[in-house]
């Protein structure tokens, strides 16, 4: 067999080779690629967690997403009104316990929001609370609210004591918020043995009044566990 013949027949056996592992790699990687691109590209996997209201759902108590389901909170249950639309909170010791978003009344340009948080350090500091949510509102000529211009009063229910508030004007819907004018905050001390919790609705004048009974039903389904 002479040099260049042999040659040859290494050239063709190399080039067998070649093609063949090459084919079998590309084989094997297949299934995983397609199982990559079947997931998506990691930013929008990341933008769907972000935005779905799962977080929110399970540190509130839901029983599931939607509404009109029972809200279970330390040492209380309430019934969320149908409608109302739960929204994800956020983690920390001060930190809202559950927040639902009220969707706007027609002509207004926001939903108004239902806001609760867990205070037990705070039994008894009614008067505080009360003269803190009435700093938050403004009146037309431009001072804090006064016990007269808010409409007050205390409902005892079994183990669970309402204190309302329900006051009008330019609101802060929270010490840090943006003021926003013709507003309204119907806000309640939730008091039980285990409690206070704190329940404050914001929006407009008119949203507001669009879910004033399902406020006022939500607040009376409260019971203390």
């Amino acid at each position: 067999m002479t040099t260049s013949y042999r040659l040859c027949v290494y050239a063709i056996i190399l080039t067998a080779v070649a093609i063949t592992f090459g084919c079998e790699k590309a084989s094997t990687s297949t299934p995983a690629d397609s199982a990559v691109l079947s997931q998506g590209p990691p930013d929008v996997e990341a933008a769907k967690i972000a935005r779905a209201p799962a977080s929110g759902a399970s540190a509130s108590g839901v029983d599931a997403a939607g509404t009109g389901e029972k809200l279970r909170l330390t040492g209380l249950t309430m019934t969320v009104p149908q409608g109302w639309v739960p929204l994800p909170v956020q983690e920390g010791p001060m930190a809202a316990k559950s927040v639902f978003a009220l969707p706007r009344a027609d002509g207004d340009e926001e939903d108004g929001m239902v806001r609760i948080t867990h205070f037990p350090g705070m039994k008894g500091m009614d008067k505080a609370n009360i003269d803190r949510w009435l700093a938050q509102v403004g009146q037309a000529d431009g001072t804090p609210s006064t016990r007269d211009d808010a409409d007050i009063k205390v409902i005892e229910a079994g183990h669970v004591r309402l204190t309302l508030v329900d006051v009008s004007g330019t609101v802060k819907a929270t010490m840090r918020a943006t003021p926003k004018p013709n507003s309204r905050m119907i806000a309640a001390i939730v008091d039980h043995p285990q409690g206070p919790h704190f329940v404050v609705a914001t929006g407009s004048i008119g949203t507001i009044q669009k879910w004033e009974g399902a406020i006022q039903a939500f607040l009376n389904s409260a019971t203390a566990d």
